[in-house]
């Protein structure tokens, strides 16, 4: 069983555990459990200030228009929401995120150079080489704080 399994059959244990169901670890087959795609969601205290930037700097496609929620696409499986903090929402916006989404792409220089172009954008780390994971990277801030990391993988021998 690897990491991802381990981690799938530990929440599903959890949540039976927390919904008063008996399951035994022995009858779940984790080959048969299936994830289609995935959606991070950002909470944000003003949609208003962060939406331009995944529409306009990012040029994200929105998938999904509520007034306190919107969802874009990143890759045919792949999506970002941000969500208006509310009464109802599930968590609250955070004054420092210990979050990144990180987006993986061969075109770390072009996106550097589009972002730099962008007025008002925050760069928190210029392109660099990663030490210890062979990536190269760089990062900036979306206008509420989350961290957003570009890179690419580089081969082993870079």
């Amino acid at each position: 069983m690897n990491i991802g399994q381990t981690l799938v059959l530990q929440t599903f244990l959890c949540a039976a555990v927390v919904l008063g169901t008996n399951v035994d670890a022995e009858e779940i087959d984790l080959q048969r459990l299936s994830i289609k795609e995935n959606t991070i969601m950002f909470y944000y205290k003003d949609l208003s200030e962060v939406v331009p930037f995944y529409e306009e700097t990012l040029g994200l496609t929105k998938t999904f228009d509520q007034d306190w929620i919107k969802i874009y696409q990143l890759t045919t499986t792949s999506y970002v929401g941000l969500v208006q903090e509310g009464d109802e929402s599930f968590h609250r916006a955070q004054e420092n995120n210990a979050v990144m989404l990180s987006f993986v792409t061969d075109q770390v220089d072009a996106w550097y150079e589009q972002l730099k172009r962008v007025q008002g954008t925050v760069f928190l780390k210029d392109i660099y080489n990663n030490e210890h994971v062979p990536i190269r990277a760089f990062l900036v801030a979306d206008p509420g704080g989350y961290s957003i990391e570009f890179f690419q993988w580089l081969d082993a021998e870079q």
